[in-house]
């Protein structure tokens, strides 16, 4: 394709489950679920990021100090929210640790399964049925599992394991974790959910969001792309991977 000219591909590495891409020399979070972008606050990170020749001033905060002392990496850059990925598409391909960022409309997308977005401060949600109920989770790289309401657990269900996790603004919390399977775009895919602190509960439900897909959903699939700009998310399927389809 001729288009090399607006797309660009970084590569990533994992770091307790979340992506970090490197770019240029920096190493940045790429976190759909943050409306904002970040910078270490480091003498040594830039103050600014550079995608296709425009310049993104980054926020200085101490969330971000927050974030990369429980990474327990204390050599990253940065992080790049919504309102830099937002300008763009982009294309996770978890198990090649590979982002690909473009400018305009996407070619050859057309083999992905598309499904529609819907953003809300600019982060990027999606309908999906749980337990037969139709709900609207955002999308969020930043999340190490996937996240249902309370009471989107019932009584009878038994923990599949448990995790200690974290967010910048109530720190760590221990939560049981839950297997449950979701339906997406025609087909069921098992992911992991916990609960979240009522904080964060209380805060996503006054989004009228009653989940958050995390990571789940790029390790089930070979790819994941964004296409901000047209409100779409597209899925790519392997023949050998976590999908069933209903009979």
């Amino acid at each position: 394709a001729m288009e090399g000219t607006h797309t660009k591909e970084y590569t990533f590495e994992i770091v307790d489950d979340h992506i970090v891409a490197t770019i240029d020399r920096w190493r940045y979070i790429f976190d759909t679920g943050s409306p904002s972008s970040f910078h270490s606050g480091k003498k040594t990170s830039p103050k600014i990021v550079n995608f296709f020749g425009k310049n993104y001033p980054l926020h200085s905060g101490s969330i971000f100090r927050t974030i990369s002392k429980n990474l327990n990496d204390d050599a990253l850059d940065g992080l790049i929210g919504m309102d830099v990925l937002r300008q763009y598409f982009i294309k996770i391909s978890w198990l090649e640790g590979s982002i690909l960022m473009g400018l305009g409309t996407p070619a050859d997308w057309s083999t992905a399964k598309e499904v529609a977005l819907t953003h809300h401060l600019d982060c990027p949600s999606v309908s999906l049925i749980i337990d037969g109920q139709s709900r609207s989770a955002y999308i969020d790289t930043g999340a190490k599992i996937s996240y249902i309401v309370s009471e989107g657990i019932k009584a009878d269900e038994k923990p599949v394991g448990h995790l200690t996790d974290f967010h910048p603004f109530v720190n760590t919390w221990e939560t049981d974790i839950f297997k449950k399977d979701i339906f997406i775009d025609g087909s069921y895919l098992p992911v992991l959910f916990g609960i979240l602190p009522q904080p964060l509960e209380a805060s996503m439900l006054g989004f009228d969001r009653t989940a958050i897909l995390g990571n789940d959903l790029f390790k089930g699939h070979p790819s994941i792309g964004f296409d901000f700009n047209a409100r779409k998310m597209f899925i790519w399927k392997s023949d050998s991977d976590a999908y069933w389809s209903p009979d």
